[in-house]
């Protein structure tokens, strides 16, 4: 599939099932082009197109087992073939071996499974599945890869779950991007390129400009470095959230629609979920709308001893003096207002509604379109990514309105259009 049809299937770049995708096939590329250059035989023999054909195959049907049995280890040939994979592809058998079991690969996969596969016995050399569920004449059998995101499903087997059992998450990085998988480089953004989340000046009924305001001038400078060093700390950044859709029993078939298919969408539990779960990726917000006033006037201080800590270890790994902070109503408020607006922002990027995307599935499935489809998948991946954006939105828009807000002092001040971007530019 070419990228521009994975971008108008999946809406763009700044969606991580595209992202995903192309990062997955980047790195299978980058199998074949290692291969080709070590081994002229491989380059001779071996097209892309197959190598790319058979590597999906054995992703799909290789799985982790035990590390290799003393007894087997025992047989002829074994300790000079072991090493060989250890010195050429870092492949080390004392560790774990991969064994391919294609006889899995016949089960399709719901998050409700109906078959259970064991764990490998190394005596019987075998990886026996059996049934949890009573399964009706003609019924699938049905296995569980685990709770994989939904992006994750579709980048490395084609497919989701067209009933929202998938999982799926909310961002709050419209300005920037950040690699979900190792084998995306993480690049530390620059300064400038932060500044975006800077622009509204929350809390400040003025814009802030560095003649006029000197102390939130140095605080907004300082921010922008501390947004730096956390642009990767993709924990901070993003909010987990469950399926939209449980079963208590496994379904009869996971590739035939019920005549009366509904699109999956989020329950009025998720609101439960949220309220404590949303403040998990609050930090950023903590930080965007921090203010010279806040902590008692120790604001500045505090994001200098957090750049300290990063300075000396991976920011990732710590938990930051701004996360264990105090946080009042006002700067709550504030917080739980740019949440709303990075949530936003972030859907708006799609260029279609959660309604608009929903009725296209339904036009879909009115018209038999293949579960199995390219089309299909994908528009379940993007309706996951648009509704997750939304219910994130709409929770801190309702969460807002139990807020008393005090509109005479600065505290509770959020403006809508940002300020003047040379404002910002000046800081640096």
């Amino acid at each position: 599939v070419e990228s521009s049809e994975l971008d108008d299937h999946l809406g763009g770049a700044y969606s991580p099932g595209y992202q995903q995708v192309v990062s997955t096939r980047n790195q299978i590329f980058a199998e074949y082009n290692e291969f080709t250059q070590i081994s002229e035989k491989f380059r001779s023999q071996v097209s892309k197109e197959d190598y790319v054909a058979f590597r999906i195959a054995v992703q799909s049907r290789a799985f982790h087992v035990p590390k290799i049995r003393e007894s087997e280890a025992l047989q002829p040939n074994f300790q000079s073939e072991k090493e060989y994979y250890r010195q050429k592809l870092q492949i080390d058998f004392d560790d774990f071996a991969v064994a391919i079991m294609p006889v899995h690969d016949w089960m399709n996969a719901h998050a409700t499974n109906n078959v259970k596969v064991q764990d490998y016995d190394p005596v019987s050399r075998t990886c026996r599945a059996s049934s949890i569920q009573p399964i009706s004449k003609g019924g699938e059998l049905i296995n569980n890869y685990g709770e994989l995101l939904d992006m994750t499903l579709f980048s490395q087997y084609g497919y989701v779950p067209s009933d929202g059992s998938g999982v799926t998450f909310a961002r709050l990085y419209p300005y920037h991007d950040i690699a979900f998988t190792d084998f995306q480089p993480k690049i530390e953004p620059s300064q400038e390129e932060m500044l975006p989340y800077l622009h509204l000046d929350f809390g400040y009924s003025e814009c802030i400009q560095k003649d006029k305001d000197p102390k939130a001038a140095e605080l907004k400078v300082v921010k922008s470095i501390y947004l730096q060093k956390i642009a990767n700390d993709i924990e901070r950044w993003y909010v987990p959230l469950p399926s939209r859709t449980k079963r208590k029993k496994s379904p009869f078939s996971t590739t035939v629609l019920l005549d009366n298919y509904m699109v999956p969408s989020f329950n009025t539990e998720i609101n439960n979920f949220l309220s404590s779960a949303a403040l998990r990726a609050s930090l950023p917000c903590r930080l965007i709308t921090l203010t010279h006033r806040d902590l008692d006037g120790q604001g500045l201080a505090t994001l200098k001893d957090d750049l300290d800590q990063m300075n000396r270890e991976s920011s990732s790994d710590i938990l930051l003096k701004l996360e264990e902070a105090h946080i009042d109503i006002a700067w709550m408020a504030r917080t739980l207002h740019c949440m709303r607006i990075l949530a936003s922002a972030q859907k708006h990027k799609y260029g279609i509604t959660v309604g608009d995307q929903s009725k296209k599935i339904i036009e879909m499935a009115n018209s038999n379109s293949s579960v199995s489809s390219l089309e299909w998948n994908a528009a379940h991946v993007k309706l996951g990514e648009l509704q997750s954006q939304e219910v994130l939105e709409n929770f801190t828009t309702e969460f807002l309105k139990g807020i008393k807000m005090d509109d005479i002092t600065d505290d509770f001040y959020v403006r809508t259009e940002p300020c003047p971007k040379e404002y910002s530019d000046e800081l640096l």
